[in-house]
């Protein structure tokens, strides 16, 4: 069942648009936004929360049509991107807040914010003032106040954003608990790739005003619909090659003097005389001398030379040349740690990479 539903919506803020969003959020679902920053995840959340009036379109929740109701109407939480703490109140009154609001008893709020307190870890923050909390305390405390009035939907405007990388890791990781636990429906907007992976079961990519594409974290990351969702994605491995023809569930493209096998898609991304492609550098194999290898591997086999690496702490990402080749590298390729020197990469430069059949992925034209 359906937890929120966008239709059609559009709005115009100055210079900048959102047009024509579809989206579907199912219950209970852990649903990220992902896009850069000015793409418009933000103005789409505030609108979601009843922040902005879209100029056409619809927005449903849990089946009930919310376009025009105001924000306290519509059932959901808003956490911002700055928490948005009352400073004037102490942590534990910063999450009783919408209790009061809504009538609550006195003995029943404490009882509430002493129970999800104690869930979130936080019980011993209650008295504090939030000037004096850190950063993820702020979090909790504004993830307490958010979750205590038991929303339908628990909307999060870049939640990590303001984070240290290990307190960002200890966040995502409450983040999924909370989720498990409560099975709220969330919408969380982002900019960051790791973090719409670690979090979501599906991702909305958001680009200039438009969704550009819908799916699980896994089609959306190693299945981009178009170049420009592909760039975002951090996809170096952007081609554009020449079509050659189309045979049963192959399509063969000339490329660098090669021809590159992939799988035809279920839907025509084709143009006559050109295609773009790509392919995850992760997904690119240096192929052992001798080594036997299987369909799908060795159709795609390129000789080169590797002829720059980037060390990146647990990976190497490699950048190769294709023999005949002018450019200064031609494909990215990123191994762990221990292939690298299992292959001897550091001396051996002159290699052979295969790109897997299966891997490498068709892409629309940007519109």
């Amino acid at each position: 069942m359906s937890g929120v539903t966008v239709k059609g919506l559009s709005i115009e803020l100055g210079d900048f648009s959102l047009r024509e969003i579809d989206l579907q959020v199912w219950r209970g679902e852990y649903f990220s936004i992902l896009g850069p920053t000015g793409a418009g995840k933000t103005v789409l959340l505030e609108c979601i929360a009843g922040l902005w009036v879209p100029r056409t379109g619809e927005i449903w929740l849990n089946g009930t049509e919310v376009t025009h109701l105001p924000p306290e109407k519509r059932g959901v939480s808003y956490v911002p991107q700055d928490y948005a703490l009352f400073p004037f109140l102490t942590a534990g009154e910063n999450i009783a807040f919408g209790l009061k609001l809504k009538g609550f008893s006195p003995l029943e709020i404490q009882q509430r914010v002493e129970s999800l307190s104690r869930t979130l870890g936080i019980h011993h923050l209650l008295d504090r003032s939030p000037r004096t909390l850190s950063g993820g305390e702020r979090q909790r405390v504004a993830l307490a106040r958010a979750l205590i009035v038991e929303p339908l939907v628990l909307l999060l405007d870049e939640p990590l954003s303001a984070l240290d990388p290990s307190t960002r890791a200890e966040l995502r990781s409450e983040l999924r608990r909370i989720h498990k636990k409560f099975r709220i429906t969330t919408l969380h907007v982002t900019h960051d790739l790791e973090e719409a992976f670690v979090l979501s079961d599906r991702i909305a990519v958001l680009h200039e005003g438009r969704i550009q594409q819908t799916g699980t974290r896994e089609k959306v990351f190693y299945s981009p619909c178009n170049c420009r969702v592909a760039r975002f994605l951090g996809l170096h491995n952007v081609f554009r090659g020449e079509l050659c023809r189309v045979h049963d569930d192959t399509v063969y493209i000339s490329w660098k003097g090669h021809t590159i096998e992939a799988y035809a898609p279920s839907t025509p991304v084709l143009s006559p005389g050109s295609v773009s492609f790509c392919i995850r550098p992760e997904e690119v194999m240096i192929v052992r001398p001798g080594r036997s290898l299987r369909p799908g591997i060795k159709e795609n086999m390129l000789s080169g030379q590797i002829v720059g690496e980037v060390p990146r702490g647990a990976t190497y990402t490699l950048l190769f040349r294709v023999n005949g080749s002018k450019a200064e590298h031609d494909l990215e390729i990123e191994l762990p740690n221990h292939v690298y020197y299992r292959l001897n990469l550091a001396h051996e430069k002159q290699v052979t990479v295969s790109l897997k059949k299966s891997a490498v992925h068709l892409l629309a034209d940007d519109e």
